[in-house]
């Protein structure tokens, strides 16, 4: 499951001292902690093209009960900002597109 949030915010300043006035965070939820983190490194290869998005990934670990066992779940966690909305938007889009490719590579090497 996914959740995102999305603002502006004010003058919240990154590369070359570009202001980054629009942000989104995306919470996935992993059932592994092994699955999120393998997710944060596939996912965090490509940097983004230009100065006018940033984004940053990392895996919170979480406790989850299955099958009343205790078992590590994970979440990643992606900020992207940008001193644009158009632009915010491009790079959301597109990595929802890598997470789906992702999500459809786990899948088949798991059967």
């Amino acid at each position: 499951m996914a959740n995102a949030t999305m603002s502006k915010i004010n003058k919240d300043k990154g590369k070359a001292g570009r202001e980054y006035n629009y942000k989104c965070t995306i919470a996935i939820n992993f059932p592994s902690l092994l699955q999120a983190q393998s997710a944060c490194e596939v996912l965090s290869v490509d940097e983004e093209i230009g100065n006018r998005v940033i984004k940053s990934l990392h895996v919170k670990e979480i406790e989850g009960e299955n099958n009343e066992q205790r078992q590590q779940q994970g979440t990643l966690i992606v900020d992207v900002a940008s001193s644009e909305a158009k632009m915010l938007r491009v790079s959301v889009s597109s990595f929802y597109d890598m997470l789906a490719v992702f999500l459809k590579c786990q899948q088949e090497f798991q059967q």
